[in-house]
C-alpha cells in the first residue's frame, strides 16, 4: 500500500465511526448531519511528501438567507472554517503512521468539539457578538465574519441586532479606509458594502 492510501486508510476508520465519508478525488472527509456540511481537507505535497490540514462548516441555513439576500450575486462556499498551522511531513511510512495518529488525536481532542459547537447560533453569536470584533476571522476574514455575525444576530433574536449592523458594517468600511488594498481589493471591498447592505435589508424583512 503507498504512503497516500495508507494515510486515508487510516483516518477513514477511524472518521468514517462519526459518519465521514472519504471524498478520494478531493482528499476530503465530508459529514452531513441536519442539513449542515462538515469538512475535513488535506492538503498534500507532491510525493506525498507533507500534509496539511484545513476544516469548514457549510451551515445550510445560513446559505440559505445568503442566497435569498443576494440573489444571482451569491456564490456558494463554506460558512466559516480555518487551518490547523502545521505542516506534517510523510515522507516515509513510518511518519505516515505517526501523523495519522496525530490527525486522530486531533479530531477527538479539537474537531468534533469544533464542529458540533460552530453548527450551534448562539455559540457563534456568544462568540461573535458578545464582544463585536474580538473575533473577526471565524469565518475566513473580517467581511465573511461579518455576514456570519448579523445572520446569527437574527437567528438568536439578539436584542443589539441594530448597534451589530452598524458595527460591522462599519469593520467592513475601515478595512478599505486602512489603504492596504490593490485596486482589485477596493472593489472586492466596495463590493462587500453592497451586498453587506442587501443582506441586512433582508434579515430587517426576514420573519423567524
Amino acid at each position: 500500500m503507498e504512503r497516500k492510501e495508507l494515510f486515508f486508510s487510516l483516518l477513514n476508520k477511524e472518521l468514517s465511526k462519526d459518519g465521514f465519508k472519504f471524498v478520494k478525488s478531493k482528499k476530503i472527509f465530508r459529514k452531513k448531519e441536519n442539513g449542515n456540511d462538515f469538512f475535513i481537507e488535506y492538503e498534500t505535497w507532491p510525493y506525498f511528501f507533507a500534509i496539511k490540514t484545513h476544516y469548514y462548516i457549510f451551515l445550510k441555513e445560513v446559505e440559505k438567507i445568503k442566497k435569498k439576500a443576494w440573489g444571482e450575486i451569491y456564490q456558494r462556499y463554506y460558512t466559516l472554517g480555518d487551518t490547523k498551522q502545521d505542516i506534517e511531513k510523510t515522507d516515509t511510512e513510518k511518519k505516515v503512521i505517526e501523523v495519522a495518529k496525530k490527525e486522530i488525536k486531533f479530531y477527538h481532542s479539537f474537531l468534533k468539539d469544533y464542529f458540533k459547537k460552530n453548527s450551534n447560533y448562539e455559540h457563534i453569536d456568544k462568540t461573535l457578538n458578545e464582544i463585536p470584533g474580538k473575533n473577526l476571522h471565524l469565518s475566513f476574514n473580517e467581511i465573511l465574519t461579518s455576514y456570519l455575525a448579523i445572520i446569527v444576530a437574527k437567528l438568536t433574536n439578539n436584542p443589539k441586532i441594530e448597534e451589530l449592523f452598524v458595527f460591522y458594517r462599519n469593520v467592513i468600511i475601515s478595512l478599505k479606509n486602512e489603504k492596504l488594498f490593490s485596486k482589485t481589493q477596493e472593489e472586492y471591498i466596495d463590493e462587500s458594502i453592497v451586498k453587506y447592505d442587501l443582506l441586512v435589508d433582508y434579515l430587517r424583512k426576514m420573519k423567524k
